[in-house]
């Protein structure tokens, strides 16, 4: 048997595999637009699935499967979730008195009054 292409392809075949294979790169950049999203978090759940395995893979051994899952889900949301809570609620804090130490500079000192100049104090050093 020949595998080769046979010469007596026509234009009008030619151009149906010509625009299959367009409507298919077409449908696959359609496809990568709609999952593009969710590629950072893919990505970050990867390189934890990595991280954590091996605790995963030690508690499986000395836990029932169920019970394992449960003790490593736990335990990424003690070391992981509660560290970034804390510190997004102590980035808003922070902010928030900021931000009203701001309001509260700003209605209640004129601003000729807000320019302070300190005078500059020498300091003698003595040099043994």
């Amino acid at each position: 048997m020949n595998s080769a292409p046979s010469s007596n392809t026509t234009t009008s075949d030619r151009l149906t595999t010509l625009l299959s294979y367009g409507f298919l790169l077409l449908l696959i950049y359609l496809v990568f637009r709609i999952y593009e999203p969710f590629l950072p978090a893919l990505g970050w759940a990867a390189i934890l699935v990595i991280f954590f395995y091996p605790m995963h893979h030690w508690l499986t051994q000395r836990f029932q499967p169920a019970r394992a899952a449960v003790f490593s889900t736990l335990a990424v949301t003690i070391l992981l979730i509660v560290p970034a809570i804390l510190l997004t609620t102590l980035f808003i804090r922070e902010a928030v008195s900021i931000s009203r130490g701001n309001t509260f500079c700003q209605r209640n000192v004129r601003p000729s009054a807000m320019i302070k100049v300190r005078p500059t104090t020498e300091v003698a050093i003595n040099n043994p």
